[in-house]
């Protein structure tokens, strides 16, 4: 009786410890500097391609319009960067085919152009290396995004 006893005060104690231990866990936020592990590999990366210059209507009539690619993880990026000059080639050839096509005087730009060009970039860097593409205009006196591809 004394033995087991003895091993149900042990195991009470045990129990209490685990307790205070895991609502002192719970009730801190120790994260440390920056996601790790898995978050690391999942958090979302911004590749910003060089400014393409576009004229619209006028020769006077200058844009410079920037392609914004987010992509889910660090390697993603790198495969998007290794294809960034095919990428950039053909989205300046389909936003000046776009917007050639989408007035007859060539001086708008088409509301669905992030698609287009998302639909295009899926195709030269693989289907699932893109979630977003975002098209950015900047004026001609306006400093544009920098690249982000070395």
């Amino acid at each position: 009786m004394n033995f087991t006893k003895g091993l149900m005060l042990t195991c009470a104690a045990t129990g209490a410890i685990l307790a205070a231990v895991a609502m002192t866990g719970l009730s801190y936020d120790l994260k440390g500097v920056g996601p790790t592990g898995k978050e690391a590999r999942l958090t979302p990366h911004i590749v910003t391609l060089s400014p393409i210059p576009l004229i619209l209507g006028a020769p006077d009539d200058v844009v410079l319009v920037s392609l914004s690619l987010t992509v889910p993880s660090a390697i993603k990026r790198a495969v998007v960067c290794a294809r960034a000059n095919v990428v950039q080639s053909t989205a300046t050839r389909l936003i000046k085919e776009s917007v050639r096509a989408s007035s007859p005087t060539g001086t708008t730009i088409p509301s669905d152009l992030d698609r287009i060009l998302h639909a295009a970039i899926a195709g030269i860097v693989g289907d699932k290396q893109v979630e977003r593409v975002a098209v950015i205009v900047t004026p001609v006196g306006a400093t544009p995004p920098a690249a982000t591809c070395p």
